[in-house]
Protein backbone atom coordinates (compact mmCIF):
# COMPACT_ATOMS: atom_id res chain seq x y z
CA UNK A 1 0.00 0.00 0.00
CA UNK A 2 2.77 2.40 0.87
CA UNK A 3 4.53 1.87 -2.31
CA UNK A 4 1.63 2.11 -4.38
CA UNK A 5 0.98 5.54 -2.61
CA UNK A 6 4.68 6.80 -2.95
CA UNK A 7 3.83 6.11 -6.88
CA UNK A 8 0.96 8.34 -6.70
CA UNK A 9 2.65 10.64 -4.91
CA UNK A 10 5.70 10.63 -7.56
CA UNK A 11 3.03 11.03 -10.07
CA UNK A 12 1.31 13.75 -8.93
CA UNK A 13 4.41 15.79 -7.82
CA UNK A 14 5.82 15.54 -11.99
CA UNK A 15 2.21 16.12 -13.08
CA UNK A 16 1.99 19.33 -10.48
CA UNK A 17 5.48 20.34 -11.59
CA UNK A 18 4.60 20.21 -15.44
CA UNK A 19 1.36 22.29 -14.63
CA UNK A 20 3.79 24.33 -13.12
CA UNK A 21 6.28 25.41 -15.82
CA UNK A 22 3.41 25.64 -18.67
CA UNK A 23 2.42 28.54 -16.27
CA UNK A 24 5.70 29.95 -15.62
CA UNK A 25 5.54 29.93 -19.94
CA UNK A 26 2.30 32.12 -19.66
CA UNK A 27 3.26 35.93 -19.50
CA UNK A 28 0.20 36.95 -17.02
CA UNK A 29 0.06 40.17 -15.38
CA UNK A 30 -2.11 40.59 -12.28
CA UNK A 31 -3.13 43.72 -10.53
CA UNK A 32 -3.57 44.23 -6.58
CA UNK A 33 -6.35 45.66 -4.92
CA UNK A 34 -8.01 48.34 -7.60
CA UNK A 35 -6.47 51.81 -8.12
CA UNK A 36 -7.77 54.90 -9.35
CA UNK A 37 -6.21 55.77 -12.94
CA UNK A 38 -7.83 58.66 -14.19
CA UNK A 39 -10.71 60.91 -13.32
CA UNK A 40 -12.82 63.20 -15.06
CA UNK A 41 -12.70 65.55 -14.68
CA UNK A 42 -9.08 65.61 -13.09
CA UNK A 43 -8.64 66.14 -9.42
CA UNK A 44 -8.22 69.81 -8.88
CA UNK A 45 -9.02 70.94 -12.33
CA UNK A 46 -10.56 74.39 -12.43
CA UNK A 47 -13.18 74.38 -15.35
CA UNK A 48 -14.85 77.18 -16.63
CA UNK A 49 -17.90 75.34 -17.53
CA UNK A 50 -20.23 72.38 -16.45
CA UNK A 51 -18.38 68.88 -16.98
CA UNK A 52 -20.42 66.55 -19.38
CA UNK A 53 -19.73 63.27 -17.33
CA UNK A 54 -18.03 62.64 -13.90
CA UNK A 55 -16.03 59.31 -14.02
CA UNK A 56 -13.45 57.48 -11.79
CA UNK A 57 -11.42 55.17 -13.92
CA UNK A 58 -9.09 52.07 -12.47
CA UNK A 59 -6.94 49.68 -13.36
CA UNK A 60 -9.14 46.81 -12.88
CA UNK A 61 -12.86 45.45 -13.55
CA UNK A 62 -15.46 46.64 -10.83
CA UNK A 63 -18.73 45.77 -9.78
CA UNK A 64 -20.61 48.83 -8.32
CA UNK A 65 -23.30 48.40 -5.84
CA UNK A 66 -26.46 50.89 -5.04
CA UNK A 67 -27.17 54.45 -5.81
CA UNK A 68 -23.76 55.51 -3.13
CA UNK A 69 -21.66 54.28 -5.59
CA UNK A 70 -20.68 57.40 -6.65
CA UNK A 71 -22.13 60.91 -4.83
CA UNK A 72 -21.39 64.33 -6.06
CA UNK A 73 -21.36 67.17 -3.13
CA UNK A 74 -21.85 71.08 -3.67
CA UNK A 75 -19.15 73.47 -1.37
CA UNK A 76 -22.14 73.07 1.18
CA UNK A 77 -22.22 69.72 1.58
CA UNK A 78 -25.45 68.81 -0.15
CA UNK A 79 -25.53 66.20 -2.52
CA UNK A 80 -26.27 67.24 -6.23
CA UNK A 81 -28.91 65.37 -7.97
CA UNK A 82 -27.31 63.65 -10.83
CA UNK A 83 -28.37 60.00 -11.03
CA UNK A 84 -27.09 56.57 -10.41
CA UNK A 85 -23.39 56.04 -11.42
CA UNK A 86 -23.06 53.38 -13.90
CA UNK A 87 -19.86 51.42 -14.86
CA UNK A 88 -17.94 52.04 -18.39
CA UNK A 89 -17.91 50.06 -20.98
CA UNK A 90 -14.39 48.96 -20.10
CA UNK A 91 -15.54 47.72 -16.69
CA UNK A 92 -13.05 49.48 -15.35
CA UNK A 93 -14.07 52.53 -14.49
CA UNK A 94 -17.92 54.26 -13.66
CA UNK A 95 -19.50 57.31 -14.68
CA UNK A 96 -22.52 59.67 -14.11
CA UNK A 97 -23.89 62.07 -17.32
CA UNK A 98 -24.18 65.84 -16.16
CA UNK A 99 -27.26 65.87 -17.96
CA UNK A 100 -27.82 69.25 -16.84
CA UNK A 101 -25.37 72.56 -16.00
CA UNK A 102 -23.89 72.58 -12.62
CA UNK A 103 -23.88 76.28 -11.42
CA UNK A 104 -20.38 77.69 -10.65
CA UNK A 105 -18.37 76.34 -7.39
CA UNK A 106 -16.40 73.78 -5.62
CA UNK A 107 -17.95 70.50 -6.06
CA UNK A 108 -16.45 67.23 -4.53
CA UNK A 109 -16.74 63.73 -5.88
CA UNK A 110 -17.00 60.47 -3.26
CA UNK A 111 -16.81 57.12 -4.40
CA UNK A 112 -17.20 53.74 -3.24
CA UNK A 113 -16.59 50.79 -5.37
CA UNK A 114 -15.76 46.49 -4.95
CA UNK A 115 -13.27 45.47 -7.23
CA UNK A 116 -13.41 41.70 -8.79
CA UNK A 117 -10.91 40.94 -6.07
CA UNK A 118 -13.73 41.40 -3.43
CA UNK A 119 -12.11 44.66 -1.69
CA UNK A 120 -14.00 48.19 -0.97
CA UNK A 121 -12.18 51.08 -2.40
CA UNK A 122 -13.18 54.48 -1.36
CA UNK A 123 -11.63 58.24 -2.17
CA UNK A 124 -12.59 61.65 -3.11
CA UNK A 125 -11.43 64.38 -5.84
CA UNK A 126 -12.82 68.05 -5.71
CA UNK A 127 -13.37 70.22 -8.92
CA UNK A 128 -14.21 73.88 -9.33
CA UNK A 129 -16.53 75.21 -11.63
CA UNK A 130 -15.42 78.74 -12.90
CA UNK A 131 -12.20 79.13 -10.21
CA UNK A 132 -15.31 78.29 -7.15
CA UNK A 133 -17.16 80.47 -4.80
CA UNK A 134 -16.48 83.94 -5.22
CA UNK A 135 -17.16 84.83 -2.09
CA UNK A 136 -13.83 82.85 -0.51
CA UNK A 137 -11.95 85.56 1.42
CA UNK A 138 -8.67 85.83 0.13
CA UNK A 139 -5.76 84.53 2.07
CA UNK A 140 -3.25 87.20 3.58
CA UNK A 141 0.08 87.03 1.39
CA UNK A 142 3.54 88.23 2.81
CA UNK A 143 5.10 91.33 1.44
CA UNK A 144 8.14 90.73 -0.96
CA UNK A 145 10.21 92.23 1.66
CA UNK A 146 9.18 90.60 4.50
CA UNK A 147 9.41 86.61 6.36
CA UNK A 148 7.44 83.95 4.74
CA UNK A 149 4.72 83.45 7.13
CA UNK A 150 1.92 80.92 5.61
CA UNK A 151 -1.19 79.41 7.53
CA UNK A 152 -1.90 76.62 5.33
CA UNK A 153 -5.59 75.50 4.51
CA UNK A 154 -7.64 72.48 6.82
CA UNK A 155 -7.28 70.66 3.65
CA UNK A 156 -3.47 70.64 3.56
CA UNK A 157 -1.15 68.63 5.79
CA UNK A 158 0.04 70.93 8.48
CA UNK A 159 3.53 68.86 9.57
CA UNK A 160 5.01 70.79 6.14
CA UNK A 161 7.81 69.70 4.89
CA UNK A 162 10.52 72.62 4.81
CA UNK A 163 13.03 72.39 1.52
CA UNK A 164 15.75 75.18 1.07
CA UNK A 165 14.94 76.80 -2.67
CA UNK A 166 16.95 80.00 -4.00
CA UNK A 167 13.80 82.33 -3.28
CA UNK A 168 14.33 81.25 0.38
CA UNK A 169 11.15 79.52 0.34
CA UNK A 170 9.14 77.21 2.59
CA UNK A 171 7.15 74.06 0.68
CA UNK A 172 4.85 71.15 1.68
CA UNK A 173 4.15 68.59 0.01
CA UNK A 174 -0.10 66.59 0.36
CA UNK A 175 0.00 63.60 -0.88
CA UNK A 176 3.33 60.83 -2.17
CA UNK A 177 4.64 62.03 1.61
CA UNK A 178 1.73 61.16 3.99
CA UNK A 179 1.87 57.50 3.77
CA UNK A 180 1.50 55.35 6.27
CA UNK A 181 4.93 52.96 6.60
CA UNK A 182 4.62 49.42 6.75
CA UNK A 183 4.44 48.58 10.47
CA UNK A 184 1.28 51.51 10.47
CA UNK A 185 -0.23 49.12 7.89
CA UNK A 186 -0.06 45.83 9.99
CA UNK A 187 -1.20 47.88 13.14
CA UNK A 188 -5.02 48.08 11.43
CA UNK A 189 -6.40 44.87 11.90
CA UNK A 190 -9.77 44.29 11.54
CA UNK A 191 -12.14 41.27 11.97
CA UNK A 192 -12.18 40.49 8.70
CA UNK A 193 -8.36 39.89 8.92
CA UNK A 194 -8.93 37.76 11.97
CA UNK A 195 -12.34 35.92 10.02
CA UNK A 196 -9.85 35.32 7.11
CA UNK A 197 -6.63 34.01 9.29
CA UNK A 198 -9.42 31.81 10.78
CA UNK A 199 -10.55 30.56 7.41
CA UNK A 200 -7.21 29.28 6.24
CA UNK A 201 -6.29 27.90 9.08
CA UNK A 202 -9.58 25.72 8.78
CA UNK A 203 -9.96 25.21 4.84
CA UNK A 204 -6.54 24.26 4.17
CA UNK A 205 -6.70 21.37 6.63
CA UNK A 206 -10.11 20.18 5.84
CA UNK A 207 -9.51 19.72 2.01
CA UNK A 208 -6.21 18.07 2.67
CA UNK A 209 -8.23 16.09 5.09
CA UNK A 210 -10.70 15.34 2.22
CA UNK A 211 -8.10 13.81 -0.17
CA UNK A 212 -6.35 12.10 2.70
CA UNK A 213 -9.16 10.07 3.45
CA UNK A 214 -9.26 9.28 -0.23
CA UNK A 215 -5.62 7.40 0.27
CA UNK A 216 -6.54 5.97 2.83
CA UNK A 217 -9.62 3.35 1.81
CA UNK A 218 -8.12 0.21 3.49
CA UNK A 219 -8.39 1.30 6.80
CA UNK A 220 -10.97 -0.69 9.02
CA UNK A 221 -14.65 -0.24 9.61
CA UNK A 222 -13.46 1.58 12.89
CA UNK A 223 -10.57 3.60 11.58
CA UNK A 224 -13.14 4.81 9.11
CA UNK A 225 -15.84 6.03 11.13
CA UNK A 226 -12.77 7.73 13.42
CA UNK A 227 -11.41 9.75 10.17
CA UNK A 228 -15.28 10.55 9.27
CA UNK A 229 -15.62 12.10 12.72
CA UNK A 230 -12.48 13.89 12.73
CA UNK A 231 -13.88 15.37 9.39
CA UNK A 232 -17.60 16.35 10.17
CA UNK A 233 -15.79 18.15 13.35
CA UNK A 234 -13.37 20.36 10.88
CA UNK A 235 -16.58 20.82 8.81
CA UNK A 236 -18.70 22.25 10.99
CA UNK A 237 -15.99 24.53 12.03
CA UNK A 238 -15.39 25.83 8.94
CA UNK A 239 -18.80 26.57 8.01
CA UNK A 240 -18.92 28.88 11.07
CA UNK A 241 -16.00 30.83 10.15
CA UNK A 242 -17.40 30.91 6.45
CA UNK A 243 -21.03 31.99 7.86
CA UNK A 244 -18.87 35.01 9.97
CA UNK A 245 -16.84 36.10 6.82
CA UNK A 246 -20.47 36.33 5.04
CA UNK A 247 -21.88 38.72 7.64
CA UNK A 248 -18.13 40.53 8.10
CA UNK A 249 -18.34 41.35 4.19
CA UNK A 250 -21.95 42.53 4.10
CA UNK A 251 -21.74 44.61 7.42
CA UNK A 252 -18.69 45.78 5.79
CA UNK A 253 -20.21 47.07 2.48
CA UNK A 254 -23.85 47.38 2.59
CA UNK A 255 -24.90 47.26 6.31
CA UNK A 256 -27.60 45.19 7.23
CA UNK A 257 -30.67 47.06 6.93
CA UNK A 258 -31.59 47.00 3.12
CA UNK A 259 -32.44 43.45 1.95
CA UNK A 260 -32.41 44.30 -1.60
CA UNK A 261 -28.75 45.01 -0.99
CA UNK A 262 -27.59 42.42 0.75
CA UNK A 263 -29.51 40.23 -1.85
CA UNK A 264 -27.03 42.10 -4.62
CA UNK A 265 -23.91 41.62 -2.91
CA UNK A 266 -24.14 38.11 -2.21
CA UNK A 267 -25.68 37.39 -5.97
CA UNK A 268 -24.09 40.14 -7.88
CA UNK A 269 -20.69 39.96 -6.55
CA UNK A 270 -18.29 38.13 -7.46
CA UNK A 271 -16.19 37.72 -4.36
CA UNK A 272 -20.28 37.29 -2.77
CA UNK A 273 -21.38 34.68 -4.97
CA UNK A 274 -17.55 32.93 -4.31
CA UNK A 275 -18.41 32.88 -0.50
CA UNK A 276 -21.89 32.09 -0.73
CA UNK A 277 -21.16 28.91 -3.21
CA UNK A 278 -18.00 27.80 -0.08
CA UNK A 279 -20.49 27.41 2.44
CA UNK A 280 -23.00 25.96 0.55
CA UNK A 281 -20.13 23.48 -0.37
CA UNK A 282 -19.48 23.31 3.03
CA UNK A 283 -22.83 22.73 4.12
CA UNK A 284 -23.50 19.71 1.27
CA UNK A 285 -20.19 18.47 2.33
CA UNK A 286 -21.53 17.09 5.92
CA UNK A 287 -23.66 14.46 3.98
CA UNK A 288 -21.44 13.65 0.62
CA UNK A 289 -18.25 13.74 1.70
CA UNK A 290 -16.34 10.29 2.43
CA UNK A 291 -19.18 8.05 0.77
CA UNK A 292 -17.43 8.13 -2.91
CA UNK A 293 -14.06 8.65 -4.32
CA UNK A 294 -15.92 10.04 -7.12
CA UNK A 295 -17.38 12.87 -5.19
CA UNK A 296 -14.78 13.85 -2.52
CA UNK A 297 -12.84 14.74 -6.12
CA UNK A 298 -15.38 16.78 -7.50
CA UNK A 299 -15.78 18.42 -3.96
CA UNK A 300 -11.96 19.25 -3.68
CA UNK A 301 -11.74 20.76 -7.28
CA UNK A 302 -15.36 23.02 -6.92
CA UNK A 303 -13.98 24.35 -3.49
CA UNK A 304 -10.34 25.27 -4.32
CA UNK A 305 -11.09 26.63 -8.02
CA UNK A 306 -14.11 28.73 -6.08
CA UNK A 307 -11.24 30.12 -3.58
CA UNK A 308 -9.37 30.99 -6.40
CA UNK A 309 -12.18 33.03 -7.80
CA UNK A 310 -12.35 35.45 -4.21
CA UNK A 311 -9.11 37.54 -3.96
CA UNK A 312 -6.42 38.75 -6.04
CA UNK A 313 -6.40 36.36 -9.10
CA UNK A 314 -10.29 37.13 -10.12
CA UNK A 315 -8.94 40.33 -10.93
CA UNK A 316 -6.14 39.11 -13.55
CA UNK A 317 -6.28 40.24 -16.96
CA UNK A 318 -5.31 36.64 -17.81
CA UNK A 319 -7.63 35.47 -15.32
CA UNK A 320 -7.74 31.52 -16.03
CA UNK A 321 -3.30 31.41 -15.99
CA UNK A 322 -3.42 33.36 -12.83
CA UNK A 323 -6.43 31.18 -11.05
CA UNK A 324 -4.32 28.02 -12.03
CA UNK A 325 -1.23 29.15 -10.16
CA UNK A 326 -3.53 30.06 -7.14
CA UNK A 327 -5.11 26.85 -7.46
CA UNK A 328 -1.74 24.71 -8.13
CA UNK A 329 -0.60 26.60 -4.29
CA UNK A 330 -4.38 25.95 -2.21
CA UNK A 331 -3.58 21.86 -3.40
CA UNK A 332 0.08 22.11 -2.13
CA UNK A 333 -0.77 23.63 1.06
CA UNK A 334 -3.78 21.45 2.13
CA UNK A 335 -1.63 17.96 0.75
CA UNK A 336 0.80 19.12 3.87
CA UNK A 337 -1.52 20.76 6.32
CA UNK A 338 -4.10 18.21 6.08
CA UNK A 339 -1.86 15.11 6.46
CA UNK A 340 0.03 16.67 9.29
CA UNK A 341 -2.96 17.39 11.03
CA UNK A 342 -3.79 13.18 10.96
CA UNK A 343 -0.74 12.43 12.00
CA UNK A 344 -1.11 14.88 14.68
CA UNK A 345 -4.97 13.59 15.41
CA UNK A 346 -3.33 9.70 15.80
CA UNK A 347 -0.18 10.49 17.74
CA UNK A 348 -1.92 11.17 20.87
CA UNK A 349 -3.83 7.47 21.19
CA UNK A 350 -3.14 5.96 17.72
CA UNK A 351 0.60 6.64 17.44
CA UNK A 352 1.25 2.95 15.44
CA UNK A 353 -1.09 4.21 13.00
CA UNK A 354 0.42 7.56 12.88
CA UNK A 355 4.45 5.84 12.96
CA UNK A 356 2.71 3.90 9.46
CA UNK A 357 1.99 7.00 7.84
CA UNK A 358 4.21 9.03 9.09
CA UNK A 359 6.90 7.71 5.84
CA UNK A 360 3.88 8.37 2.86
CA UNK A 361 3.24 11.91 4.43
CA UNK A 362 6.82 12.60 4.73
CA UNK A 363 7.17 12.16 0.97
CA UNK A 364 3.85 13.75 0.01
CA UNK A 365 5.00 16.61 2.45
CA UNK A 366 8.53 17.52 0.48
CA UNK A 367 6.42 17.37 -2.84
CA UNK A 368 4.05 19.50 -1.67
CA UNK A 369 6.55 21.89 0.23
CA UNK A 370 8.19 22.27 -3.14
CA UNK A 371 5.58 22.96 -5.12
CA UNK A 372 3.69 25.17 -2.43
CA UNK A 373 7.48 27.37 -2.62
CA UNK A 374 7.28 26.95 -6.21
CA UNK A 375 3.67 28.56 -6.52
CA UNK A 376 4.11 31.03 -4.02
CA UNK A 377 7.79 33.02 -5.57
CA UNK A 378 5.29 32.52 -8.56
CA UNK A 379 2.76 34.67 -7.28
CA UNK A 380 4.41 36.91 -5.60
CA UNK A 381 6.27 37.76 -8.52
CA UNK A 382 3.23 38.29 -10.24
CA UNK A 383 1.98 40.67 -7.69
CA UNK A 384 5.46 42.71 -6.65
CA UNK A 385 7.06 44.07 -10.13
CA UNK A 386 9.55 45.82 -7.58
CA UNK A 387 11.69 43.94 -4.48
CA UNK A 388 12.08 46.95 -2.49
CA UNK A 389 8.46 47.37 -2.23
CA UNK A 390 8.69 44.42 0.64
CA UNK A 391 9.66 46.45 3.31
CA UNK A 392 7.30 49.49 2.24
CA UNK A 393 3.75 47.52 2.78
CA UNK A 394 2.64 45.26 4.99
CA UNK A 395 1.92 42.66 2.65
CA UNK A 396 5.77 42.47 2.01
CA UNK A 397 6.12 42.08 5.86
CA UNK A 398 3.86 39.69 6.09
CA UNK A 399 5.20 37.82 3.08
CA UNK A 400 8.90 37.98 4.53
CA UNK A 401 7.12 36.39 7.91
CA UNK A 402 6.28 33.59 5.65
CA UNK A 403 9.11 33.07 3.92
CA UNK A 404 10.92 32.59 7.26
CA UNK A 405 8.32 30.21 8.40
CA UNK A 406 8.39 28.10 5.20
CA UNK A 407 12.37 27.72 5.77
CA UNK A 408 11.86 26.95 9.36
CA UNK A 409 9.38 24.57 8.12
CA UNK A 410 11.91 22.91 5.83
CA UNK A 411 14.54 22.53 8.76
CA UNK A 412 12.08 20.28 10.95
CA UNK A 413 11.02 18.46 7.81
CA UNK A 414 14.38 17.32 7.80
CA UNK A 415 15.14 16.59 11.31
CA UNK A 416 11.91 14.45 11.61
CA UNK A 417 12.95 12.75 8.35
CA UNK A 418 16.40 12.08 9.49
CA UNK A 419 15.42 10.93 13.28
CA UNK A 420 12.65 8.62 12.38
CA UNK A 421 14.12 5.49 11.88
CA UNK A 422 12.09 3.27 13.64
CA UNK A 423 12.73 5.41 17.01
CA UNK A 424 9.45 7.26 16.84
CA UNK A 425 9.14 8.86 20.32
CA UNK A 426 12.12 11.29 19.58
CA UNK A 427 10.30 13.06 16.53
CA UNK A 428 6.67 14.08 18.41
CA UNK A 429 7.89 17.05 19.49
CA UNK A 430 9.37 18.34 16.54
CA UNK A 431 5.46 17.09 14.56
CA UNK A 432 3.96 19.42 16.79
CA UNK A 433 6.20 22.07 16.23
CA UNK A 434 5.62 21.48 12.66
CA UNK A 435 1.86 21.65 13.54
CA UNK A 436 2.58 25.01 15.00
CA UNK A 437 4.59 26.68 11.91
CA UNK A 438 1.63 25.49 9.57
CA UNK A 439 -1.28 27.28 11.66
CA UNK A 440 1.04 29.93 11.74
CA UNK A 441 1.93 30.06 8.15
CA UNK A 442 -2.14 29.41 7.25
CA UNK A 443 -2.96 32.63 9.70
CA UNK A 444 -0.22 34.93 7.52
CA UNK A 445 -2.03 33.65 4.32
CA UNK A 446 -5.13 34.37 5.03
CA UNK A 447 -3.44 38.38 6.53
CA UNK A 448 -1.98 38.44 2.44
CA UNK A 449 -5.41 37.82 0.80
CA UNK A 450 -6.48 41.31 2.61
CA UNK A 451 -3.23 43.42 2.43
CA UNK A 452 -2.28 45.75 -0.27
CA UNK A 453 1.30 44.46 -2.04
CA UNK A 454 1.80 47.54 -4.04
CA UNK A 455 1.80 51.24 -2.37
CA UNK A 456 -0.75 53.21 -3.09
CA UNK A 457 -0.09 56.16 -5.27
CA UNK A 458 -1.54 59.24 -4.03
CA UNK A 459 -2.08 62.61 -6.28
CA UNK A 460 0.50 65.37 -5.51
CA UNK A 461 -0.29 68.63 -4.29
CA UNK A 462 3.08 70.59 -3.76
CA UNK A 463 2.90 74.38 -2.09
CA UNK A 464 6.27 76.86 -2.05
CA UNK A 465 5.85 79.96 -0.62
CA UNK A 466 8.73 82.33 -1.38
CA UNK A 467 9.41 86.17 -1.01
CA UNK A 468 9.32 86.95 -4.07
CA UNK A 469 7.30 84.26 -6.31
CA UNK A 470 4.58 81.33 -4.82
CA UNK A 471 4.44 78.40 -6.57
CA UNK A 472 1.82 75.49 -6.56
CA UNK A 473 2.41 71.96 -8.57
CA UNK A 474 -0.36 69.05 -8.68
CA UNK A 475 -0.45 65.85 -10.38
CA UNK A 476 -3.28 63.78 -10.24
CA UNK A 477 -3.36 60.72 -9.91
CA UNK A 478 0.43 60.20 -9.85
CA UNK A 479 0.55 56.57 -11.10
CA UNK A 480 2.06 55.49 -14.35
CA UNK A 481 0.40 56.24 -17.46
CA UNK A 482 -1.81 59.44 -18.38
CA UNK A 483 -2.06 62.16 -15.64
CA UNK A 484 -3.01 65.69 -15.05
CA UNK A 485 -0.49 68.18 -13.89
CA UNK A 486 -1.16 72.10 -13.15
CA UNK A 487 0.97 74.52 -12.30
CA UNK A 488 -0.21 77.95 -10.41
CA UNK A 489 2.60 81.01 -9.81
CA UNK A 490 1.91 83.96 -8.00
CA UNK A 491 4.47 87.15 -9.16
CA UNK A 492 3.96 90.70 -7.35
CA UNK A 493 1.38 92.48 -9.18
CA UNK A 494 4.05 95.09 -10.25
CA UNK A 495 5.16 92.94 -12.64
CA UNK A 496 4.62 92.05 -15.67
CA UNK A 497 3.43 88.37 -17.02
CA UNK A 498 6.23 85.86 -16.41
CA UNK A 499 8.27 85.09 -19.40
CA UNK A 500 7.90 81.50 -18.86
CA UNK A 501 6.48 78.68 -17.26
CA UNK A 502 7.75 75.27 -17.34
CA UNK A 503 7.57 71.56 -15.91
CA UNK A 504 9.88 69.08 -16.36
CA UNK A 505 9.99 65.48 -15.57
CA UNK A 506 13.26 63.74 -14.94
CA UNK A 507 13.55 60.04 -14.32
CA UNK A 508 15.49 59.03 -11.58
CA UNK A 509 17.15 60.61 -8.25
CA UNK A 510 20.25 61.71 -10.77
CA UNK A 511 20.64 62.55 -14.35
CA UNK A 512 20.10 65.14 -16.59
CA UNK A 513 17.76 63.52 -18.69
CA UNK A 514 14.38 65.96 -18.90
CA UNK A 515 10.93 65.10 -20.03
CA UNK A 516 9.17 68.72 -20.57
CA UNK A 517 5.16 68.44 -20.23
CA UNK A 518 3.19 71.11 -22.54
CA UNK A 519 1.55 73.14 -20.02
CA UNK A 520 -0.81 75.68 -21.53
CA UNK A 521 -2.15 78.67 -19.69
CA UNK A 522 -5.60 78.99 -18.62
CA UNK A 523 -7.81 81.87 -17.56
CA UNK A 524 -9.18 80.05 -14.16
CA UNK A 525 -6.35 80.02 -11.62
CA UNK A 526 -5.80 78.44 -7.87
CA UNK A 527 -8.53 79.06 -5.42
CA UNK A 528 -5.84 80.75 -2.84
CA UNK A 529 -5.66 84.44 -3.71
CA UNK A 530 -2.71 86.23 -2.82
CA UNK A 531 -3.12 90.26 -1.68
CA UNK A 532 -0.69 91.67 -3.60
CA UNK A 533 -0.20 89.08 -6.12
CA UNK A 534 -1.05 88.07 -9.64
CA UNK A 535 -1.74 84.88 -10.34
CA UNK A 536 -1.25 82.04 -13.37
CA UNK A 537 -2.56 79.19 -14.02
CA UNK A 538 -1.26 76.47 -16.19
CA UNK A 539 -2.47 72.56 -16.96
CA UNK A 540 -1.72 69.70 -19.25
CA UNK A 541 -2.77 65.98 -19.72
CA UNK A 542 0.33 64.18 -20.41
CA UNK A 543 1.55 59.97 -20.59
CA UNK A 544 5.30 60.88 -20.28
CA UNK A 545 5.43 59.76 -16.59
CA UNK A 546 4.78 56.46 -17.83
CA UNK A 547 6.42 54.04 -15.00
CA UNK A 548 7.05 53.87 -11.55
CA UNK A 549 10.42 54.63 -9.63
CA UNK A 550 11.82 57.56 -7.92
CA UNK A 551 10.98 60.72 -10.88
CA UNK A 552 11.90 64.33 -10.26
CA UNK A 553 9.47 66.97 -10.68
CA UNK A 554 11.16 70.21 -11.75
CA UNK A 555 9.03 73.69 -12.22
CA UNK A 556 11.32 76.79 -13.96
CA UNK A 557 9.67 80.19 -13.99
CA UNK A 558 11.01 83.05 -15.67
CA UNK A 559 9.82 86.31 -14.61
CA UNK A 560 9.71 89.45 -16.90
CA UNK A 561 12.74 90.78 -15.88
CA UNK A 562 14.83 87.31 -17.01
CA UNK A 563 14.78 85.97 -13.00
CA UNK A 564 14.89 82.51 -12.83
CA UNK A 565 13.13 80.71 -10.29
CA UNK A 566 13.63 76.75 -10.07
CA UNK A 567 11.38 74.13 -7.65
CA UNK A 568 12.75 70.62 -7.48
CA UNK A 569 10.98 67.48 -5.60
CA UNK A 570 11.74 64.32 -6.17
CA UNK A 571 8.43 61.53 -6.15
CA UNK A 572 7.85 58.05 -5.72
CA UNK A 573 5.74 56.27 -8.23
CA UNK A 574 4.74 52.66 -8.04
Amino acid sequence: MSTVRGKWFHFGSFIGLAWLLIVLLVPVQVFAHAKVVETVPAAEAKLDQSPDTIRVGFNQKLEVIGASAMIVKDAAGQDVPLGKAVIGNDGKSMEIPTTTNLKPGDYTVNYEVISLDGHTVKGSFKFYINGGLESEEPIQAPAPDSAPDLNPPPAMDPNMDHEGHSDHSTSYVVGTESRESAFSQLREFSTGDLLKMLFYIVFLPLVGMVLWSMMLRGQTEEQTRRTRRWTVQVQRLHILVLIGILADFVYKTVGFDDMEKIRSMLLETTTGQGWLVLLVLAVLGLFLLQRTKFIDLLWIIAAIVTKTQIGHAAAADERITASITAGIHLFAASLWAGGLLFIILLWRKYRYEAVQLLPTFSSASLAGLILLTLSGLVISALYLPDLSYLLETSWGLILIAKLILVCFVTIVASVIRSRFRGQFSSVGSWIKLDFILMVLIAALAGLLTSSEPIPANEPIHWHVMGETVHMTADVAPLSPGTNNFGVTVWLPEDQRDPKSVQLHLLPGKSGDESLEIPLEQTALGDDMVFIGFNQYHFQASSDQLDSGGWWRILVVVIDDKGQLYEFEKTVRVY
